[in-house]
């Protein structure tokens, strides 16, 4: 004991539980920033867009009860399969299939069902930039979408948003050049900018998430507190007793589809999150948190746009939900930040749908060809660039054949595919045991 001193046992007691207690708060700022990041990937293209144009088809109330059901009944479940097999194997969507080999191919569909969810989602990104931008450097409505015609009250725009887009950026190259010059140096963009917010990967893709997810959720409520018009969702809710469209078969596909996409099932991110984003987290918590994300953020999203777009028939084609802004604002006569606001928040839902698209592509690069997965990453930009572009110069048809009928084939053959694999081959009983294994 040199210099007299005596240590004290509750300094020593003190000094032992500082480490404890800062790993205990770092603990509890992870699972805040995992959860901030499944709330993000609840807002994604196919629910705030994809959704609700599918229930405007079949009717909002219908589509909506079956579509929750089958959140519960399929996508839970298979949720909590493919985050289990991300933890348990800690692979990629093509990797995890090690054990079951036969099945290999099912993850390489799962990457191409992402490029190809990618390719038509940079279309919607780069229309809603390109809107925002005209309507910010301009004036609303935009000139080039004005055909003004003499009325008893005087002259009034009789263009309306269908076929602004048909003459502005979605017009034939031959007729307005000009126009896809503007889109195609957007979509390059894009397609080369975005992935650098996955420089680090699972690391990056977290720091977005945390990010983009508050700004999304206040863009949202902004929205619904002053444009949202309370009396078109009590009409919404007086006409649950239209259940007609239930005998459709149609219906039911739909919104099986819809369910597989929005919780990134038909993806293969949710395998390539559970052994990073996910690794330390309870499977079984996680995939109800994101089965009740879903949920709430898909019937938000519809009375959403619902109450936004007012009274009347809604536009269902591909680019619904932007005809739906670019109409309801100059029907209205909103000026033009709400529309800026609502152009905003589908871009900001494709950012995060591109990010999460990417991830296990980008997972797969990263664990065939190590350091050198970014040259790849930048290859496949490239490509990407070239086939939207193919894609936007088509006119829509193209983009339309994807998500309706390509997109669709695909997300129910890999879903029936895995779950039959996993459950039937690789075996029921190891299946619930390796669950037992990671849930404690």
């Amino acid at each position: 004991r040199p210099f007299g001193v005596v240590p004290s046992a509750r300094v020593d007691s003190g000094q032992a539980r500082t480490p404890k207690h800062g790993r205990t708060v770092r603990r509890i700022f992870d699972v805040i920033k995992t959860q901030i990041c499944t709330i993000a990937i609840s807002f994604t293209l196919f629910n705030t867009v994809r959704l609700p144009r599918e229930a405007f088809k079949y009717g909002e109330i219908p589509y909506l009860v079956i579509y929750s059901f089958w959140l519960l009944v399929v996508a839970l479940p298979t949720t909590l399969l493919q985050l289990a097999i991300g933890q348990l194997s800690n692979q990629d969507p093509v990797g995890v299939w090690r054990a079951v080999p036969i099945l290999r191919g099912v993850g390489h569909l799962k990457i191409l069902t992402s490029y190809l969810c990618c390719i038509y989602s940079m279309v919607y990104i780069a229309l809603s930039a390109a809107y925002m931008i005209w309507i910010g450097k301009g004036t609303f409505p935009l000139k080039d979408c004005t055909k003004l015609h003499m009325t008893p009250n005087g002259y009034e725009n009789k263009m309306n948003a269908s076929e602004c887009f048909n003459s502005t950026f979605l017009a034939p190259f031959t007729e307005q050049p000009q126009y896809l010059g503007v889109m195609a140096i957007l979509i390059f963009v894009l397609w080369f900018f975005l992935p650098i917010m996955l420089y680090r990967l699972h690391k990056s893709l977290r720091i977005s998430l945390v990010i983009l997810s508050p700004i999304i959720v206040i863009v949202a409520i902004l929205l619904t507190v002053f444009l949202s018009d309370l009396n078109i969702l009590s009409n919404i809710l007086e006409s649950c007793e239209h259940w007609a469209p239930l005998s459709q078969p149609y219906i039911w596909h739909s919104t099986l589809v819809q369910a597989l996409l929005s919780t990134q099932i038909v993806s293969g991110y949710l395998i390539s999150a559970g052994g990073s984003l996910y690794r330390h987290s309870d499977v079984r918590w996680t995939s109800t948190f994101v089965t009740i994300t879903n949920l709430l953020s898909g019937w938000l999203s519809v009375f959403l746009w619902q109450s936004i777009g007012g009274e009347g028939d809604k536009d269902t084609s591909f680019i619904a939900i932007l005809v739906l802004i670019y109409q309801s604002s100059v029907s209205e006569k909103r000026s033009k930040e709400w529309p800026l606001l609502a152009f905003g928040l589908v871009l900001l839902s494709g950012i995060i749908t591109v990010l999460s698209l990417l991830f296990p592509i980008y997972d797969k690069l990263h664990r065939l060809t190590g350091d050198y997965w970014r040259i790849f990453a930048c290859a496949s930009s490239a490509l990407g660039t070239a086939l939207t572009v193919s894609v936007l110069a088509q006119g829509l048809d193209l983009a339309a054949v994807l998500d309706e009928l390509v997109i669709p084939v695909l997300a129910v053959f890999t879903a029936v595919v895995e779950i039959v694999g996993f459950v039937f081959i690789y075996g029921w009983f190891y299946l619930t045991v390796d669950i037992h294994f990671i849930t404690g």
